[in-house]
């Protein structure tokens, strides 16, 4: 999964869509932000963000919503790392790995 902090912040979910996505609400406007990621898979794969405690994405993966064929063999396995970008000139980027 990718976090890309431009105007507006954006997000792209690894082996489901081909785009990249506005959040569906908009982020806290402090500059330091602490996220929060909930994947729960029961009968159905749920992806969960929060950002300073306040949700900004809550997706359901499923045929409709990836665009990948794949999607499920993909996040049917423990998701190792989520990626954080910073576009432009000065752009930072760092890769999470998850415990």
């Amino acid at each position: 999964m990718n976090i890309i902090f431009s105007n507006p912040p954006q997000y792209h979910i690894w082996f489901c869509t081909q785009s990249i996505r506005d959040f569906q609400k908009p982020l806290s406007s402090t500059i330091d932000k602490v996220w929060r990621i909930t994947i729960t898979r029961s009968s159905e794969t749920r992806i969960v963000l929060h950002c300073n405690d306040e949700e900004v994405l809550d997706i359901v993966l499923s045929d409709i919503m990836c665009e990948y064929c794949g999607w499920k063999k993909s996040w049917n396995i423990v998701v190792p790392e989520i990626f954080f970008h910073s576009p432009g000139r000065n752009g930072h980027s760092a890769l999470i790995p998850l415990l």
